[in-house]
């Protein structure tokens, strides 16, 4: 059980606490993994948690400090994206959640005592998988769709671009779909869950979150299958390989400062020109 270090519970005492819990329940055994700050939606969203054990299963986490604004929009992409979405919240939010989610959206209330974190089932959730073929193959990069393809003696067209593989992949299996986006979130991220097992000990401190974050994940993300995300990549990506002048932002860096970030931002900035006398 997370000890609690301070009188506020902060969003990363929740997160620590809540992987105690994962870990301690047995959801995280064997070639399960946990993921953390999973960018998806070209950035204008990030899942707190991700847990790849068979499912994919994300949780959202509202601390004290949060706002519901952008909740409704954080579901519903989530849940085209992973089985199960789970809610961790504040006692203050419970009531809202529950009216604004629907019933297969788990909910836990934080709670606290003896200076311990610990979590109250207000709605248990269900699995929701997810079998629309766009939604799974989202999560899947280029040479994944096309070492996919290639298993099942699928052609592949010379200079066949993203869309065209996502046309031919979505024919296959969805069992196999589903086990390749599995097999790709642990690939990109086992490594990094392996060595914060190293790192963390009995329980799980906020300093050890750190050790969670997947460095590249700065300038990677995945895009939830709609014309307005595709737009937007195609604009932000030639300016930061082009402009020395752009910088990209980190959202939750931002959050930390300046509370709730919107989600129609900008992710990418110029550096404003100094004048030389």
């Amino acid at each position: 059980m997370a000890v609690l270090t301070a009188e506020r519970i902060l969003e990363a005492d929740i997160k620590a606490a809540l992987i105690d819990r994962l870990i301690d329940s047995g959801e995280i055994s064997g070639d399960a993994i946990l993921i953390d700050e999973v960018p998806i939606a070209d950035w204008s969203r990030r899942v707190d948690l991700v847990v790849a054990n068979g499912k994919l299963q994300a949780f959202e986490i509202k601390s004290e400090a949060d706002s519901l604004d952008r909740l409704e929009g954080q579901v519903e992409n989530y849940q085209r994206l992973f089985d199960k979405v789970t809610v961790v919240c504040a006692e203050r939010f419970v009531e809202s959640i529950l009216e604004r989610t629907r019933d297969e959206v788990s909910v836990l209330v934080v709670q606290s005592g003896d200076g311990h974190i610990f979590f109250r089932q207000a709605r248990r959730g269900k699995i929701m998988e997810v079998t629309e073929p766009s939604n799974i193959l989202a999560l899947l990069r280029r040479k994944d769709m096309e070492a996919l393809l290639r298993e099942y003696n699928r052609p592949i067209p010379s200079g066949a671009m993203r869309n065209k593989l996502e046309e031919l992949a979505s024919d296959l299996p969805r069992a196999a779909l589903k086990r390749a986006a599995l097999a790709v979130m642990k690939s990109k991220y086992g490594d990094v869950f392996r060595a914060f097992i190293e790192q963390r000990r009995k329980t799980t401190r906020t300093s050890d979150l750190e050790f969670l974050r997947r460095r590249d994940d700065e300038t990677t993300t995945t895009s939830i299958p709609e014309p307005q995300n595709k737009a937007k990549r195609v604009r932000q990506r030639p300016i930061l390989e082009t402009n020395p002048y752009a910088i990209q932002l980190d959202p939750e860096t931002l959050k930390s400062i300046i509370g709730q970030v919107p989600a129609d931002m900008p992710r990418v900035v110029l550096k404003r020109a100094q004048r030389i006398a």
